[in-house]
């Protein structure tokens, strides 16, 4: 199916200087509307820090072309303490639907678990953990990260429970020169 457009608006709104909140409304017309919030939690102490995210998305169709009612809720807790980061979460897709993905599947970035997979089937239940470490002291700009992440409770084409995982290594490196 062809949209003749996106209609889209992003609010963000730092509530205090540890908590920050977003929202924001997209109409792929002819198709679907979504609706997203998000807070984001961050306690800062001397020795270590943690973060707090909290994702709802909403999408349903707009009364046209496909039958979309589709949520997915998402918490990530993330614990950094020097240079290493531990981090859990956990993502559910609930609805009569899967959750839409335009263009057959592009990451979502902004989900909990944003992995190749999608983890965004209907029903599916994702968990999700990760390390990660920052070579500052040893290579400043180089970061890397491991991640696992396992869903379940989705039924297969043929109708049974099923399951899907997917790992991931992570490298980044971020160039210490403003010219790069």
């Amino acid at each position: 199916k062809e949209s003749d457009g996106l209609n889209y608006i992003d609010l963000r709104y730092q509530f205090t200087p540890s908590l920050k909140g977003e929202y924001y409304f997209g109409n792929l017309e002819d198709l679907y509307n979504k609706h997203y919030v998000g807070l984001e939690h961050n306690w800062k102490q001397p020795n270590f820090a943690l973060t707090s995210k909290f994702k709802y998305f909403n999408a349903k169709n707009d009364g046209n072309t496909f039958d979309i009612d589709a949520q997915n809720i998402g918490v990530l807790e993330t614990f950094k303490v020097k240079n290493h980061t531990f981090g859990l979460g956990y993502q559910q897709i609930i609805g009569e639907s899967a959750y839409p993905l335009p263009d057959g599947f592009l990451p979502e970035t902004y989900f909990i678990n944003w992995n190749a997979t999608g983890f965004f089937k209907k029903e599916e239940k994702s968990y999700h953990i990760m390390y990660g470490y920052d070579f500052k002291d040893y290579v400043p700009g180089l970061n890397a990260m491991v991640k696992y992440v396992y869903g379940n409770d989705f039924k297969a084409a043929n109708g049974e429970k099923n399951h899907e995982t997917e790992s991931n290594v992570i490298l980044n490196y971020a160039f210490q020169q403003p010219l790069l």
